[in-house]
């Protein structure tokens, strides 16, 4: 009686315990399509914290990562210890250690493994993808990581001073992410509506005073063409420095605006993003969010004035991640007279995910 008894509650509790198993699954998040379905295989139902875990897959260690938001941000056999990583911060770390799991998993496949690795260019020396995860349990062994005239990465293993093994591949965003541009796309705008900016009150420790203007400039470059530049703008009020916010100076405000999170203010941007199938998505956000997303995901801000003039501003903002290989390019345009409360709309035309490779294709309005 007691046993058919223990049956029954069994029967009867045995849906929702599945149901909770299920939920446990899905409560983990990630930041592609891609990793989801890598975990989904390896069977990932937790995360411990934000950072990174291992786990085993063919009795391999597995590293896995997070981000801020505690999405699976990372996914793949554990090939560089925490201290190569710390040396030299490269993405191309992550991509070599998901490419090496990935060619593991029973995933979909519309190729064979060495099509797939001649289409994406990836060229392997002294090893094979299978290869690979073994490396890391030899000691000897030092790494090293080559940017190849910002085309192309190499990741070698060392006897001493001679390369062993080596794995070369291009600089693309699209490769290293393990997205196509669909995704990404689709990605952008939630991701950057989700973005929580932080007023960002330091001081950068090495500023210049430009005699000609007045104001204190930080270090900078310029990106393509000479007016294109990363400058951000200071000026000494009451002993301290202060970014930045004077309408005498329109548009150097504005750069300070389009290239940083230090100043208070109530611009919004209303963003008109073309996308690479010629379709529009249209999303309103604090100019300080945009500008603060871009910056949170490695991109080095420039800004350049097209024009100044009949109380209208038209800029160009470009946000770079040489490191991923591609950059967002914006054309913005807003009224002068906006300045004056330090708030109002601004109008932008987005493009992202471009190569660098490609983006001499957008400069057409400054020559």
């Amino acid at each position: 009686m007691k046993i058919n008894r223990l049956i029954l509650i069994v029967s009867f509790l045995w849906p929702a315990v599945c149901q909770l198993s299920a939920m446990e699954a899905d409560t983990l998040t990630y930041t592609t399509d891609r990793l989801e379905a890598m975990g989904r295989m390896i069977g990932l139902k937790s995360v411990s914290g934000d950072g990174i875990d291992t786990l085993r897959y063919n009795r391999l260690p597995v590293a896995v990562a997070t981000d801020g938001y505690g999405r699976v941000n990372h996914l793949g056999y554990r090939l560089f210890s925490r201290s190569q990583r710390g040396a030299m911060e490269s993405p191309a770390f992550d991509f070599v250690e998901r490419y090496a799991l990935e060619a593991a998993l029973p995933m979909q496949r519309m190729k064979t493994l060495n099509k797939q690795l001649l289409e994406d260019d990836v060229n392997l020396t002294g090893c094979t993808l299978q290869t690979l995860p073994r490396l890391s349990v030899d000691t000897t062994l030092n790494v090293s990581v080559s940017n190849i005239n910002g085309r192309r990465y190499r990741v070698s293993w060392l006897k001493g001073a001679k390369p062993s093994h080596s794995i070369e591949f291009p600089l693309s965003y699209d490769l290293l992410s393990g997205c196509d541009i669909d995704e990404n796309e689709r990605r952008l705008p939630a991701e950057i509506k989700a973005f929580s900016p932080q007023l960002d009150t330091a001081v950068p420790p090495e500023l210049t005073l430009d005699e000609e203007l007045g104001l204190y400039v930080t270090p900078h470059g310029s990106y393509f063409l000479e007016g294109l530049t990363s400058a951000r703008y200071f000026e000494e009020y009451e002993g301290e420095m202060k970014p930045l916010y004077d309408l005498d100076f329109p548009a150097h405000t504005v750069a300070n605006l389009l290239t940083g999170t230090d100043l208070d203010n109530q611009f919004d941007i209303n963003v008109k993003f073309r996308k690479y199938d010629y379709k529009t998505d249209n999303f309103t956000v604090p100019v300080s969010q945009l500008v603060g997303y871009f910056i949170s995901r490695g991109c080095q801000p420039y800004f350049g004035i097209i024009k100044l003039e009949g109380g209208e501003i038209v800029g160009e903002s470009l946000f770079v991640n040489p490191g991923q290989g591609y950059c967002h390019a914006m054309k913005i345009t807003m009224r002068e007279s906006d300045l004056i409360n330090r708030g109002g709309k601004i109008d932008a035309r987005l493009v992202s995910y471009i190569p660098v490779s490609k983006i001499t294709n957008i400069f057409d309005e400054f020559k």
